[in-house]
């Protein structure tokens, strides 16, 4: 019998990171830019290691984040949405409470992120109805692996189209008009789902 030594890990805390005010729902790390991306009810966030360096409102009754990832070698963010509404400001529930019947923009969808946040492409995944329940990426691939309340698991290949990477755009700036919902994000090249 062989024994092996235990692993000596540590893990260490070095900072935090201030400026959201609501829970943090999702949170993707760009190695190629050093960046942290996260998803809260009312906006995408992007990070430095230090400090916040631009938001980009989401729209008014937009869907819960399943996931957030990255992939690197297409220098883009796939943001999965689920079918449950992210809670308003102060909303514990889940957004079950008053309003809860309002409609739920985004379900289901898979929004293509540009390193600035802008919105390059989205599709849907799974049939209208079918509320998405989890999601990963294989790097290597370039695929996003999605699964969905329908109990089917599908792969999709995910490139730009024109090959190279998807360019950074113009950084969004706190307070600025563009949203998540707008649709148009003014990159440079166009992203293909297969």
């Amino acid at each position: 019998m062989s024994s092996t030594a235990p692993l000596n890990k540590t893990v260490d805390y070095l900072h935090q990171l201030r400026g959201s005010i609501l829970p943090i729902d999702a949170v993707a790390y760009s190695q190629r830019h050093g960046h942290i991306l996260t998803v809260d009810a009312q906006a995408l966030r992007l990070w430095s290691m230090r400090k916040e360096l631009a938001m980009v409102p989401r729209a008014p009754g937009s869907a819960m984040p399943v996931a957030l990832h990255r992939l690197e070698d297409i220098d883009i963010y796939l943001l999965v949405l689920g079918g449950t509404k992210a809670p308003e400001s102060g909303d514990s529930n889940g957004g079950e409470g008053e309003g809860a019947g309002d409609a739920v923009i985004d379900v289901g969808l898979v929004k293509m992120l540009s390193p600035s946040m802008g919105v390059l492409a989205e599709f849907r995944p799974h049939a209208p109805g079918v509320t998405m329940v989890a999601a990963a990426v294989h790097q290597r691939a370039g695929a996003l692996i999605t699964s969905g309340s329908d109990g089917e698991l599908r792969v999709w290949a995910v490139k730009a189209s024109g090959g190279g990477d998807m360019g950074m755009g113009s950084m969004a700036s706190p307070g600025g008009s563009s949203s998540m919902h707008s649709g148009s994000a003014g990159e440079p090249k166009k992203v293909v789902v297969s």
